[in-house]
């Protein structure tokens, strides 16, 4: 089998892992509440702003921060964003692991990695 058969189905395990499928079912709630899909919109807006400010060298007043500040803490209570994160993380985490692995044997490491994984795994149990 090529790498190239092989990326193909890492990819189709990944996509049919529970943390994979969890953070699109996270992600599909996100998007059907309103009050979730207004703020990230109005983060994106504010943030968007500020930064086109900073580009143009332009000073961000601290009224202008303690705004995107309040977006955020809003955010961060929302229930479906503060879900999504948590799921995102998970997934992330998954990725993570992958890549440290894949890592280990390209830089010829995958004992190393193997005997830290097997510590960890043990941790948990």
């Amino acid at each position: 089998m090529s790498v190239i058969e092989k990326a193909k189905e890492l990819g189709q395990e990944l996509v049919e892992s529970e943390e994979y499928k969890e953070l699109k079912k996270k992600e599909s709630a996100l998007y059907d509440d309103e009050e979730a899909t207004s703020l990230l919109e109005e983060y994106e807006n504010t943030n968007k702003q500020l930064q086109m400010a900073r580009s143009n060298g332009q000073e961000v007043s601290e009224k202008q921060q303690k705004q995107l500040q309040s977006i955020q803490m809003k955010m961060e209570q929302n229930p479906a964003i503060k879900s999504y994160i948590e799921s995102q993380k998970k997934f992330n985490e998954v990725m993570n692991s992958v890549n440290k692995i894949i890592n280990g044997y390209i830089t010829g490491e995958e004992g190393e990695q193997e005997a830290q994984e097997q510590e960890s795994s043990n941790i948990i149990t």
